[in-house]
């Protein structure tokens, strides 16, 4: 638990001004600010922010709160989440009532955690400009990304590297037992090697844009006897349970539009917010968990399912099985049907001209 001291010097520390104008363009007007409320559309601002009294308040919708209360509403945060960013933003060292020697050694391994993966992104986007991604980068330009989209996503390439590509520096750094608990590493009979091998590699981030791991697609023909995708074990910073993948570029624009887009995997994700169908998420994998659902319901209660255009009947199904599950969990849905075309600008631009019903 967070001690009062810490609360209160988070509240003292917060100015309002700056948090809510990192958020949305707010403009002074006498005393207070105000700007475009992000919690409705609106095209005449009626959200005000006043700085004497470290208050907002919308006069179209009614959202009002302080600082603490404009981070849970917009980033979608508990209370000890959003005292923590705070924080985290003003250089408030925390305290916590009951200090445990547990808990202190959880923040720490979760802080070298995170610092193994941002060395991993580093090395991984490296390695894909290099000889040993040649091949793999070729592929994605036939998918159709350019350079500046693969850098926008932080994609990147895991070498065969004698399977040590990440695993050998991680040695040298002294972090193997953080590496194989978050599933960097694999050790198995005293022999430790990279978790994702030959694959091109995608950076999966929470909703508030921080990095908890990767996925691995295989891109040679020959490697099609494997799994295509490969995505991150459940660790102390990756549970899938909280993970939807493109909600960090997403939520914004669901909170403006009232709904988000699912699609079934990553590439989607890509080519729907890349062509400005921003309110797009997928699952991390083919499976839905409950606590995903129950999740996703903090931000948006509308989903519209749009199948995969390159799955057949039974891939398209298996996205819409999971229909009846959001609907019991209280949460309204819709389905697009995709025209019979594997072109998928085509039916980007369908969506893009509300030229597609949701049924």
């Amino acid at each position: 638990m967070i001690s009062p001291a810490t609360i209160s010097a988070v509240f003292a520390a917060a100015d309002i001004i700056d948090i809510i104008g990192s958020a949305i363009q707010l403009k002074r007007k006498g005393a207070n600010h105000e700007g475009l409320c992000p919690f409705h559309n609106e095209k005449t601002p009626s959200f005000m922010v006043s700085a004497s009294k470290g208050i907002y308040k919308c006069f179209g919708c009614g959202a009002n709160g302080n600082a603490i209360n404009f981070i849970i509403a917009y980033d979608k945060k508990t209370y000890p989440e959003a005292i923590e960013c705070l924080a985290d933003r003003y250089n408030i060292t925390i305290e916590y009532e009951k200090n445990t020697q547990a808990a202190a050694e959880t923040r720490d391994t979760k802080k070298e955690m995170h610092s193994i993966l941002k060395y991993c992104a580093t090395q991984y986007e490296a390695a894909l400009y290099g000889p040993e991604g040649q091949t793999a980068l070729q592929y994605l330009y036939g998918r159709g990304y350019t350079d500046e989209r693969i850098k926008m996503w932080g994609m990147g390439f895991a070498p065969l590297r004698d399977f040590k590509y990440i695993t050998n520096p991680i040695i040298n750094m002294g972090k193997l037992s953080t590496a194989e608990e978050m599933g960097i590493v694999k050790t198995t009979n005293g022999i430790s090697r990279d978790f994702l091998i030959n694959r091109i590699t995608i950076p999966i981030h929470d909703a508030q844009g921080t990095l908890t791991g990767f996925a691995g697609r295989i891109y040679r023909p020959e490697d099609d006897k494997y799994p295509k995708w490969i995505n991150p074990p459940n660790s102390l910073i990756y549970q899938k349970g909280q993970q939807w993948y493109g909600l960090h570029t997403a939520q914004k624009a669901i909170q403006q539009q009232g709904f988000a887009y699912l699609v079934e995997g990553y590439p989607d994700t890509h080519a729907m917010q890349d062509n400005g169908l921003t309110n797009t998420i997928a699952p991390c994998g083919k499976e839905i968990a409950e606590e995903q659902i129950k999740y996703i319901a903090r931000f948006t209660r509308h989903i519209v399912f749009i199948p995969n255009i390159d799955a057949n009947q039974s891939g398209q199904k298996a996205v819409l099985k999971h229909i009846n599950r959001f609907i019991a969990a209280g949460l309204r849905t819709s389905v697009i049907q995709l025209p019979h075309s594997n072109d998928a600008d085509e039916y980007i631009n369908l969506l893009l001209n509300q030229k597609l019903q949701a049924v």
